[in-house]
């Protein structure tokens, strides 16, 4: 669990550092110059140290695990077939894996992407994988973004004190693991930690996933998890607050507000304040680094530190008995870190649940089509099949529809039936 602060706190205090009223506005250059030194020093803060509350423990399969409401496609973002790892039918977490569990992938010649819901299991869409090259992709689907990667087991190093370390090394790929063959291995790494924005949630404007903005009413940021328009954070069906760490407040707010004066100012000719700003800043820094310095001391107080050995068969360091250590499961982390969204942005898309286009409900029209590209299709229960296209659609055809989220000047798009 982090214990946070509001992101409205740590801004304002660089502020009143700078000797100005958080109550009257300042410029967008300057809310963007702060902000951006306030990103850039988080990360510096995570680097510099094992944080306990920012690193976890997990297991991780080396490809995006199988679940019912996932979509695969013949061909995926990368242009070729999806992999995955099934857990197995009958998989219980905690417990071994189920019936049939292990790598497959789409074959490339299926007549058609595998409907939503359909087992790996199944010949007619799917095709054993052997993965020889396997990798744990930084920001896997469903499973939290890594920062950076720390130690690696063949097992569960909670329960099993004989756990052997795996070598691995990051690539363009994300994080490669040598020299091991088994389906599944316990990853040690530091989360990634969000980046914050002064820019106003806006109402009337359209958000897809991945947008962040600043809502003034609670002075926190979000990221949207979701499609929207008029859904205001904090709803969490639509957004994720950003977390700013405890930890780093102070740190964050006195290196920034150094960062702020030792940027260059033309106009500053006078050498009298020019040495009285870069004193300003060396004072400031000083005291970031330690109040950094003071969080590390209390966690070594504590009995934390960065001792790696094996010794008598017993893993010796920040992974002790009584850390926490999450096993494999096919639903998304639901603690807070962006799920991808439920179907691509391009191909063919499945809807299960809808009847028609613009008659009976559920209807086609009243599905989120917000990141779709020109050229999707689209699959409702009673087989038509309905392409989205760019423009007004001529709502006297009744194989024409608009969607609920249609925007003139944003998303001016329709749906068509292809017969």
């Amino acid at each position: 669990m982090i214990r946070t602060v509001t992101w409205r706190s740590v801004y304002e205090g660089i502020l009143r550092r700078d000797g100005m009223d958080p109550q009257i506005p300042v410029s967008s250059f300057t809310s963007r110059n702060i902000v951006e030194h306030a990103n850039e020093r988080v990360d510096v803060a995570l680097r510099f140290w094992e944080w306990s509350e920012l690193t976890l423990t997990e297991e991780r399969a080396f490809r995006t695990i199988w679940n019912v409401t996932r979509q695969f496609l013949k061909s995926g973002s990368d242009g070729k077939p999806d992999e995955l790892f099934y857990l197995g039918t009958g998989f219980v977490p905690g417990g071994e894996f189920g019936t049939g569990y292990g790598y497959y992938k789409v074959k490339s010649d299926a007549v058609t992407d595998p409907p939503v819901g359909t087992l790996p299991t199944n010949a007619t869409y799917f095709e054993v994988l052997d993965p020889v090259d396997r990798y744990i992709a930084l920001d896997q689907v469903c499973k939290r973004p890594i920062g950076e990667a720390i130690a690696m087991w063949n097992s569960n190093p909670r329960t099993n004190g004989c756990a052997q370390s795996v070598r691995f090394r990051q690539s363009d790929k994300g994080i490669d693991v040598l020299g091991y063959c088994g389906n599944t291995v316990f990853l040690k790494y530091k989360i990634r930690l969000d980046k914050f924005t002064m820019v106003p949630f806006i109402g009337t404007k359209n958000y897809v996933i991945g947008d962040l903005v600043y809502q003034q009413s609670t002075g926190e940021c979000y990221r949207a998890i979701a499609n929207s328009l008029a859904q205001d954070p904090p709803n969490t069906v639509y957004w994720r607050q950003c977390l700013f760490p405890e930890i780093f407040s102070h740190y964050v707010k006195a290196a920034s507000y150094a960062d702020k004066l030792l940027e260059t100012d033309n106009k500053e000719n006078d050498p009298v304040k020019l040495q009285i700003r870069n004193t300003k800043a060396a004072n400031a820094l000083n005291e970031a680094n330690d109040a950094l310095q003071e969080q590390v001391d209390a966690l070594l107080r504590q009995g934390n530190g960065f001792t790696y050995s094996f010794r008598k068969c017993r893993w010796h360091g920040l992974l002790g008995p009584s850390d926490t250590v999450t096993t494999l499961t096919d639903e998304c982390d639901d603690d807070g870190f962006i799920p991808p969204p439920a179907q691509p942005a391009s191909g063919l898309l499945y809807f299960p649940d809808v009847v028609s286009l613009k008659t009976t409900t559920p209807k086609l029209v009243s599905k989120s089509s917000i990141g779709f590209a020109i050229g999707s299709m689209a699959v409702i229960s009673t087989g038509q099949h309905f392409i989205l296209k760019a423009g007004t659609s001529n709502e006297a055809d009744p194989g024409q529809g608009k969607p609920d989220d249609w925007n003139a000047g944003s998303h001016n798009v329709y749906w068509e039936e292809v017969l």
